[in-house]
């Protein structure tokens, strides 16, 4: 189980004060538990996920190749 206090969109969302507590929230569907995996673990370090221009216009590349690559193929 996850401490909210390490969980960054918790945090940001919590800072920016759209995050109600954690007690106020209720989960629709099936029980959490049933979404755990045993051999899930935390990363030993964090990354910060940069989405800066140089990124996206790469990522969107290398999309739309692999798009137009199984297109030909097909």
């Amino acid at each position: 189980e996850a401490d909210p206090e390490q969980v960054p969109v918790y945090l940001a969302a919590r800072e920016s004060g759209v995050m109600p507590e954690l007690d106020q929230i209720s989960v629709i569907g099936p029980e959490w538990q049933s979404f755990v995996l045993g051999d899930w673990r935390w990363p030993e370090q964090m990354m910060p996920i940069d989405f800066g221009t140089p990124r996206v216009v790469r990522s969107t590349i290398r999309h739309l190749l692999t798009l137009w690559g199984e297109r030909l193929r097909a």
